[in-house]
């Protein structure tokens, strides 16, 4: 346990649904997870004892800094990697054509780049509509879980590619439209494998290779592409 001032802070979330404590770190920002009743002083405790883990993988985490998303810049789309072109003044639907996305951008918006992105999140989440939601009802289904899939959802956050809740609603980053197929359908089944397992068991990862039999190669190409899918962020 260290007793000396931390190179870090970190933010302390309660759940009272939670009976455990967790430490996670994405974009240099270290959160804790904790139980509503649990004592702060024991969540410290927690953190302290773990600071040496904390400080390596802060380390790993800034080898790998966040791409800036801006005009001309280079991006996987598919998992291909695709210039993104802005073109400020005009209006009308993002258009992919070989490696060149052209983004509409209205010369009235003061951030041209964070107008841009989200914009980009827009056509993902569309082009995720379009293509995942099928697997994901199809992927259910194979492993007898249709009937617990209640909703797809698809939502951009910093901290999670996909989330399944009790309820069995299943949220999908639209950012995983930017890797290749085979690491979508990853996602996929890591997801819905959560509709039988609430956790991450042997049994949970037993089901995921079902679905995915490279389920590890995949895992670790979102792991080494984060900082330029999920981290990406504007340069406005």
């Amino acid at each position: 346990m260290t007793t000396e001032p931390k190179p870090y802070t970190y933010r302390i979330i309660r759940s009272a649904k939670r009976r455990t404590v967790a430490i996670h770190i994405k974009a240099n920002e270290v959160t804790v997870r904790a139980p509503t009743t649990l004592a702060l002083a024991v969540i410290h405790r927690f953190v302290d004892q773990r600071h040496d883990w904390i400080l390596k993988t802060l380390a790993k985490d800034r080898s790998q800094p966040v791409v800036n998303f801006q005009d001309g810049a280079l991006l996987p789309i598919g998992g291909k990697l695709t210039r993104m072109v802005l073109v400020t003044g005009s209006s009308g639907d993002i258009k992919l054509g070989g490696d060149v996305l052209i983004i509409p951008v209205s010369n009235r918006v003061k951030y041209p780049h964070r107008y841009a992105l989200k914009q980009l999140d827009t056509w993902l989440e569309r082009r995720a509509t379009a293509v995942l939601s099928e697997q994901v009802f199809s992927a259910a289904n194979s492993i007898g879980c249709g009937s617990r899939l209640t909703r797809i959802t698809y939502k951009v956050t910093r901290s999670k590619w996909g989330h399944c809740t009790h309820a069995g609603v299943i949220q999908l980053h639209p950012r995983i439209m930017m890797a290749p197929p085979e690491i979508q359908h990853y996602l996929v089944a890591h997801e819905v494998a959560h509709l039988r397992h609430m956790n991450h068991s042997g049994a949970f990862w037993e089901t995921v290779a079902r679905l995915d039999p490279s389920y590890k190669v995949h895992r670790q190409w979102l792991k080494d592409h984060q900082h330029a899918t999920l981290l990406l962020s504007a340069s406005d």
